[in-house]
């Protein structure tokens, strides 16, 4: 089986093309330079194809943000406690300006991870599209960190406040109280406080037509995730 060999071609007679930058080289003007280049049991007839075409432009560069392709299925009560960390976040793409204007950002090749319950860590590299086969890659991967942690539901109950009351107004609610419950990872279950959500019910929100207001959580802790209230709806009475 014949082996791949690189040839250097001499373009120091190109030709130029009507549009600007563009030049041609025949290569079977320089065959005894290809000819040369190999041992003297080989000797080159002919060199396909006989024409090659050149593109010279300014090299620019820019920088694009990178797209994690990521599919992952975490094992029972597994679930990511923080953001995905990406180092660098950034590449820097360089070519001709008009194959770089075409780039907006790249992405990483698939990643597909199954059953996960470790913090995950990795360096992936960045897929070759059609777009980046001319251009010029820095750096050409990327490092993956996520931190996995078993979680739990954790639930707490709060008082519900009203916002928005005029002046002088007593309002109650009916319910005074709410539950909320929330995934938080097992290692911070016992850092979570009270004082840490709050709920509230905007009185502007009321009409004479109805007199239950929807319950809002303005304040909750950054660790948790899926916070639900229940009841989401109370009833509430003026008091005079």
């Amino acid at each position: 089986m014949s082996k791949k060999k690189a040839v250097s071609l001499d373009v120091k007679h190109l030709k130029p093309l009507p549009k600007k930058n563009h030049y041609y080289v025949l290569p079977n003007a320089g065959i005894e330079n290809v000819s040369s280049q190999f041992n003297d049991e080989i000797k080159i007839l002919k060199i396909d194809p006989d024409t090659i075409f050149l593109n010279f432009n300014k090299k620019i560069s820019k920088k694009v943000p990178v797209i994690v392709n990521f599919k992952i299925d975490y094992f029972n009560n597994y679930q990511p406690s923080d953001s995905l960390v990406l180092t660098p976040a950034f590449v820097t793409i360089s070519g001709a300006k008009e194959f770089i204007d075409k780039v907006n950002s790249v992405e990483t090749k698939p990643i597909v991870l199954q059953k996960v319950k470790k913090n995950i860590s990795m360096q992936v590299d960045i897929l070759r599209t059609n777009e980046l086969k001319l251009l010029e890659l820095v750096p050409s991967s990327v490092k993956i960190e996520l931190k996995v942690t078993k979680h739990t539901e954790g639930s707490i109950e709060l008082p519900v406040e009203f916002i928005n009351i005029p002046s002088r107004m007593s309002i109650k609610t009916f319910p005074d109280r709410v539950t909320v419950r929330y995934n938080i990872a097992l290692e911070d279950y016992e850092k979570i406080k009270p004082t840490d959500f709050k709920a509230v019910v905007d009185y502007s929100e009321a009409t004479k037509e109805k007199n239950k207001l929807k319950v809002k959580l303005v304040k909750v802790p950054a660790k948790i995730s899926s916070p639900k209230i229940n009841p989401e709806k109370v009833e509430f009475i003026i008091r005079k």
